[in-house]
């Protein structure tokens, strides 16, 4: 049913009324009106609370919006039931259309929201770094290769016979210095950030998980269709799915030995080792010999003193990995250490949390299955 104004005409009519009662009794006895049509060509889509000769209040959603009656040019009536299940539907995170009980379980969601922004901003740093590490290992090299022939020609100067050469030498060679200190500590701030950013992922990851889990827990099957709960929950099915998507799983099988998980792991993309799987070890690790097969370049200045589980402390040579992969989860520029020997027999090295921590761990040991789960967004 159409109303138009000024020509709206009443539902009852007493003779004894002025025109504008006569409206504004149609307005308040039949006030189901769904579609407010403005003079500027808009509609709003709601159901009226209050008139008045002067004003038209409508409910859209959870909220109340007030017009000009000046400003309508029409009302067309509708269905107020529809309108609030199409409400609760697209607001069901909104304080009034939460049902009574699921409060926490609403506000555990928005949380989880949090966190996959966070983890978004975490996953895009992250993917930054590989090409930065790129970069400086591309300018230390140019710059430590300028320092050495720098060094070179300042000891084929004579000071006293070349004073000024001498000198711009120096200051060139002490600039070169400060830019090679100045390389390395930027390439030292990559690997706490890289950490830094995978305890964000790992955070919003375990969140996921144990959001699921408490909502099938909380949620219950015999809902009656069309009620706050059952849509409620619909709705939150429907909101998770694009939070589901940005993970990715692989599944990983293991051999067992003493009670360790052996992992078959692909490292620069062409030669394949053993490694033992260990969360607490900081670094991927190498032994010599694997280091040889993959002829890594072991020639440079650089080592490192490094603990082993036993407490041993042995020298070590860090290294970045082009790729290495296990399974089909593949990771890129990941730090690793050399050591002289291998962690057991049979060996060739461990794989630990600079792979690692790209990945939500979990076992399935019935099926011996490493289960890692990863933030990957599109």
């Amino acid at each position: 049913m159409r109303e138009n104004f000024p020509d709206a005409k009443p539902c009852t009519i007493f003779a004894s009324m002025t025109k504008h009662i006569i409206i504004i009794m149609l307005l308040s006895a039949c006030a189901q009106a769904d579609v407010i049509r403005l003079k500027n060509g808009r509609e709003i889509e709601g159901i009226i609370q209050k008139e008045t000769v002067s004003e038209v209040t409508i409910k859209v959603g959870p909220g109340l919006v007030t017009l000009k009656r000046s400003a309508v040019a029409s009302l067309e009536k509708g269905g107020a039931g529809e309108l609030e299940t199409k409400w609760r539907a697209e607001h069901f995170l909104h304080p009034k259309y939460i049902p009574a009980g699921l409060e926490d379980t609403a506000r555990d969601f928005q949380n989880l929201q949090t966190r996959h922004g966070e983890a978004l901003a975490a996953r895009a740093a992250l993917d930054r770094i590989p090409k930065r590490h790129r970069e400086l290992s591309d300018e230390l090299a140019r710059t430590e290769a300028a320092f050495r022939e720098t060094r070179a020609q300042m000891n084929a100067t004579d000071p006293k016979r070349h004073n000024k050469l001498y000198n711009d030498l120096v200051t060139r060679h002490n600039t070169l210095n400060n830019r090679v200190l100045d390389i390395q500590d930027q390439m030292e701030t990559l690997a706490p950030a890289r950490l830094e950013h995978a305890k964000t992922i790992g955070a919003f990851l375990s969140a996921l998980t144990q959001f699921k889990l408490k909502m099938h827990k909380t949620q219950k099957s015999d809902y009656p269709e069309g009620s706050p709960e059952q849509i409620f929950f619909a709705q939150l099915r429907r909101a998770i799915l694009p939070l589901e998507k940005d993970v990715e799983f692989s599944r990983i099988p293991y051999d067992e030995e003493n009670r360790h998980a052996i992992i078959t792991a692909m490292i620069n993309g062409h030669t394949e080792g053993r490694f033992l799987l260990d969360t607490g070890a900081t670094f991927v690790s190498l032994s010599s010999t694997m280091a040889d097969r993959l002829g890594l370049d072991l020639s440079g200045p650089h080592e490192t003193t490094v603990t082993l589980a036993d407490g041993s402390r042995v020298t070590a040579k860090p290294v970045m990995l082009d790729s290495m992969q296990v399974g089909d989860a593949r990771v890129e520029q990941v730090p690793a250490m050399v050591l002289p020997n291998s962690p057991a027999p049979g060996m060739d090295g461990l794989l630990g949390m600079s792979f690692l921590q790209e990945f939500s761990i979990h076992f399935d040991a019935a099926n011996q299955r490493l289960i890692l789960q990863r933030f990957r967004p599109e």
